[in-house]
């Protein structure tokens, strides 16, 4: 099996450091500005799951599930090995983006995370699910803003009640105006956006102070 020693060491970021440590049922969104640094959050991530015992399940297009595999690749790990014995698990979801419904997306992401689930359960993965969701992240790309809302809605209410321990990042390329105070409510924390944010919050309070 696949360890965190048998990946690449390099210097990571305070972002990558904060991925790693993710606790079970943590949902942050996670933004980055290139490749690299896709890659390494990507990498650190797995490595997480892989350090937990968790089973990685990534919910993402074609060309993601691609770039995801070669980064995991050069970083060290054996992908082929982990896809046989299960350990990652990749989910297309070019088909549920054509035309997205709600309703029809979200039944596709119960019945994975159901299927796995028992999975973890059968191979003794006590570190339940360490899930890559980038069915928001695309949705947002397309500007279907109410879609990727519903889903991160999803999201947010099934990780703290699912039987299984869930482990989630949103990757997005950049966040729409829109969305950003939706997707601040909807995840535990923002990497590495909050001091946005923060200094947002901080000027409509004063605001309202100001107002009062």
């Amino acid at each position: 099996m696949n360890t965190v020693k048998e990946i690449e060491s390099y210097k990571r970021t305070e972002q990558e450091h904060v991925v790693a440590a993710l606790m079970e049922r943590d949902h942050p969104v996670v933004t980055y500005g290139d490749d690299l640094q896709l890659a390494r959050i990507i990498s650190a991530f797995v490595e997480r799951g892989l350090n937990h015992r968790a089973i990685n399940l990534f919910f993402a297009t074609s060309g993601q599930l691609e770039r995801y595999i070669s980064y995991l690749k050069e970083a060290g790990l054996d992908t082929d090995k982990l896809v046989l014995n299960k350990e990652l698990i990749l989910e297309p979801i070019d088909a549920l983006l054509l035309k997205p419904k709600v309703d029809v997306i979200i039944a596709f992401v119960k019945k994975k995370l159901d299927q796995v689930a028992l999975l973890a359960e059968k191979k003794g993965r006590r570190g339940g699910l360490n899930v890559i969701g980038d069915i928001a992240g695309n949705l947002a790309k397309q500007q279907s803003y109410d879609e990727a809302i519903l889903i991160e809605t999803f999201w947010s209410a099934i990780i703290p009640r699912f039987k299984t321990p869930i482990t989630l990042i949103c990757p997005y390329s950049s966040i729409p105006t829109v969305l950003v105070e939706p997707l601040r409510e909807l995840h535990s924390s923002v990497l590495p956006i909050q001091n946005i944010w923060r200094s947002r919050l901080l000027i409509s309070n004063a605001s309202n102070v100001e107002s009062q």
